[in-house]
């Protein structure tokens, strides 16, 4: 511990000889932005007014990211996000979609690129707002390959689809 403080102490005297003002960094990092107050700042001033999805983002993010809440931005690590990705991975490829029995699990991996797009787009904003000044931590993952699926319409989809043609 005595090592520790008198590393600290140098560190400091160093930063005042170059000009710096340990105070002031100090007082930068309290007033940093938490994660909850980033995203809150997202839903409010961007996702209402542009996305459609804003209350799933919403909940993708208290589900994914939601204890991340009172973190700092600047405490959020690449690797602590690449390792969240695999965990949502891991999480949802065991679950089934709900209502009919013997369906196809649901996409872990598909989930975890959403949410690494939506963790990144929230970051970008605050770049592009100026909020957030740091690294984006969701930036250059590598995402999940994704198989498309085909879909064909059921024959009372058809019928519908026939109906509206011939009313034209």
């Amino acid at each position: 511990k005595g090592l520790e403080a008198r590393n600290e102490a140098l560190a400091t005297k160093a930063a005042v000889n170059r000009g710096e003002d340990p105070a002031e960094a100090r007082k930068a990092t309290h007033r940093e932005l938490t994660f909850g107050e980033l995203t809150e700042a997202w839903i409010e001033r961007h996702a209402k007014e542009h996305r459609k999805t804003w209350r799933r983002d919403e909940r993708r993010i208290e589900v994914h990211f939601g204890r991340w809440s009172t973190r700092r931005l600047s405490d959020l690590s690449h690797d602590e996000v690449d390792r969240v990705k695999r965990s949502i991975a891991e999480q949802h490829s065991g679950k089934k979609k709900s209502g009919k029995a013997g369906k196809k699990k649901l996409g872990g991996k598909v989930a975890a690129n959403r949410a690494m797009t939506l963790l990144r787009a929230v970051f970008n904003w605050a770049a592009h707002e100026r909020i957030f000044t740091g690294d984006n931590p969701a930036a250059g993952l590598d995402f999940y390959d994704e198989r498309k699926r085909e879909r064909f319409l059921s024959p009372d989809e058809l019928q519908q689809v026939n109906e509206a043609l011939m009313a034209e």
